[in-house]
């Protein structure tokens, strides 16, 4: 079938510039981009490309209609539609092609599964900082300002950001020094100075460990409890004991720790009694304690004086009486 104009009248319209349309367009992708832009084109585009080929169709040569309510116009514009929605899918999934461009997690573990990485991952640092500022004038520090710290340990500078709004002044870069602390109250070798803690009663025994030396563990019974304010000016609860401390004024505070009994037991009537001479090495309970385990620190409390020591095994023993704790200890820390 041929078309109604010759091939000369076809020549002479498509030499008009304004008659001249390219679809789709070339392809421009430079190197580092983020996101892949649409490359084929959109409902306009295609709309006015089919619009435009319209005339090379001997068999519509003769359709001048262009309105919106012309059903031809209308079923044009529905394939344009279906045109615009396969280049939107086309974008998203050349995005998703590339690890700088890809949106999705699941398709950058494939990318990076192509060389057998598995992705770690991130685990959030937090730090503590010192800012330095000078003039007059208070600076106010934005949640979201970025620091960047040096190179250290073999790792690359980091950057840390603010997690919340925040000022400083000139006026902090001087620094103000607490005064010194002490573990034994003050003129006092029978007291011990603490924060306010827990409820602490007279007659109560307390294991005070020295972290830093364990020679210098020792058990002290509680002869009372009150608030007492320190020569440094801070609230403290002091407890004073039935006998003194062995321990000198300068101990560090960072090395004492306070442990408090969590139950109470008895000795089985009919099991071994401690010695004299504290070396026995085990003892039978009233009772069955599942709450006693290797390592705990038990308190022996008896009228000639109160000795501590550490739990090597327990074992569960049957009498007549009904079942029993027999618990192992070390004499030797006494």
């Amino acid at each position: 079938m041929s078309c109604p104009w010759d091939e000369k009248n076809q020549a002479e319209e498509t030499n008009c510039p304004c008659d001249r349309y390219i679809h789709p367009p070339g392809l421009n992708i430079p190197a580092g981009l983020d996101t892949i832009p649409r490359q084929i084109a959109a409902f306009p585009e295609f709309r006015k490309a089919m619009l435009h080929d319209v005339r090379s169709q001997c068999s519509l040569f003769g359709w001048r209609a262009r309105g919106g309510d012309d059903l031809g116009i209308m079923l044009l514009e529905m394939w344009a539609y279906v045109c615009d929605s396969l280049s939107f899918y086309d974008e998203v999934i050349a995005n998703e092609a590339y690890l700088r461009t890809a949106r999705l997690r699941p398709s950058l573990r494939k990318l990076t599964g192509l060389l057998g990485y598995l992705p770690r991952p991130a685990v959030a640092a937090s730090v503590r900082l010192t800012l330095l500022a000078e003039g007059r004038k208070r600076i106010a520090l934005s949640s979201g300002m970025a620091f960047r710290s040096g190179a250290f340990d073999g790792e690359a500078p980091q950057v840390f950001e603010l997690n919340e709004d925040t000022t400083t002044h000139p006026f902090f870069n001087g620094w103000t020094l607490d005064a010194c602390r002490t573990v034994l109250g003050e003129d006092d070798p029978r007291s011990l100075l603490i924060k306010p803690a827990a409820k602490l009663t007279g007659g109560t025994p307390i294991l005070i460990r020295n972290l830093r030396n364990a020679i210098s563990t020792q058990v002290r019974i509680i002869k009372g409890v009150v608030t007492h304010t320190g020569t440094d000016g801070t609230l403290y609860t002091k407890i004073r004991f039935r006998r003194a401390l062995t321990a000198s004024i300068e101990t560090n505070l960072s090395g004492i720790c306070m442990l408090t009994p969590t139950r109470t037991a008895k000795l089985c009537k009919t099991g071994v009694a401690i010695e004299e001479n504290w070396m026995t090495t085990y003892l039978i309970l009233d009772a069955l304690y599942n709450d006693i385990n290797p390592n705990d620190y038990v308190i022996v409390t008896r009228e000639i004086g109160s000795r501590w020591f550490r739990v090597i095994s327990v074992e569960e023993e049957i009498r007549s009486a009904g079942n029993e704790t027999t618990i192992t200890i070390n004499g030797n820390e006494g």
